[in-house]
């Protein structure tokens, strides 16, 4: 099974979210703390405890975007409306 490394997971989590920002850090061995940030009004979201380890497979990949994705839906739908409406208009 192919790992990707955290760097290279973290950009292609980021490019998933584009226009919002993405960043995100370990917070320990085995998860991250991400943040969403919608740069034209402000609105974020800061998230905890996200599996993820220093190296992931593409599943491991494909689920964190998904766990993201519904706590988004759930805590800040407006966020993830707003990035469907951009990527249609682009």
């Amino acid at each position: 099974m192919i790992r990707i490394r955290l760097p290279e997971a973290l950009a292609l989590v980021r490019e998933h979210f584009k226009p919002l920002l993405f960043t995100a850090t370990m917070d320990s061995p085995q998860t991250i703390q991400a943040m969403l940030l919608d740069e034209l009004t402000g609105e974020s979201l800061v998230l905890t405890g996200l599996p993820c380890g220093a190296a992931v497979s593409r599943a491991q990949l494909s689920r964190l975007i998904s766990v993201i994705e519904l706590d988004v839906i759930a805590l800040r739908p407006a966020l993830l409306e707003r990035l469907k409406e951009r990527q249609i208009a682009i």
